[in-house]
């Protein structure tokens, strides 16, 4: 396996895609150099310039049939879709993760995310998948997996406050902030969120 780019950030996620691509590096090298720089863009609030690299991994990965690689790359671009609540075009994206998918687990988590979406007016119908997603991410209890648990528990203490049910909102982020501890601009995200629930439970000081 190849593994992540060695700082977490956007420089250093550029300079490791223009020394691979000097370098001559594998197609699959470059494609995930492409894949890590969008993350760090994405997780910026670039989405645009992130959705970019996105599609040049995934041409390189469907250039080389990585199926699940070029699934994985579908996902992301779900995620920063919905990030900026373009809805039918992150159901098309993760539509597309699950077809691709041969892996049967991931497969389900996109599928429960597309119809999650299908079903946005309505908690009482978002709460099950989002449920059965947060299941799947927590078999294993995968370290690569801890960013989707938060973003799943998050998605939960949204559908949660939609429900009036406050308590329960606060575990979910609660549960969140321990998945996302390695991760400073998720942390602080969270964080808002919890003074969110705070102050409309009425309890500023706690916020």
């Amino acid at each position: 396996t190849i593994g992540p780019v060695k700082k977490s950030n956007a420089k250093s996620a550029v300079m490791n895609l223009s020394q691979s691509l000097e370098d001559e590096e594998s197609d699959e090298i470059v494609a995930l150099r492409y894949e890590e720089l969008a993350k760090e863009l994405a997780a910026k609030g670039e989405y645009l310039k992130a959705e970019v690299h996105l599609d040049k991994a995934r041409e390189l990965y469907r250039k080389i049939k990585d199926r699940q690689q070029e699934a994985a790359v579908f996902r992301e671009m779900g995620k920063m879709r919905e990030a900026q609540d373009k809805v039918n075009e992150a159901i098309l994206s993760y539509d597309s993760a699950s077809q691709l998918s041969v892996d049967v687990s991931f497969k389900e988590l996109n599928t429960n995310d597309a119809n999650r979406l299908r079903n946005i007016a309505s908690p009482v119908s978002q709460a099950p998948l989002i449920q059965r997603n947060i299941d799947i991410l927590n078999q294993g209890n995968k370290e690569e997996n801890t960013l989707e648990r938060s973003t799943a528990l998050q998605q939960m203490a949204s559908v949660n406050m939609q429900m009036n049910n406050k308590d329960e909102a606060l575990d979910n982020l609660q549960q969140a902030l321990v998945e996302s501890k390695n991760k400073p601009l998720e942390v602080a995200k969270v964080q808002r969120e919890i003074a969110n629930v705070y102050v409309a439970n009425n309890q500023p000081e706690e916020a």
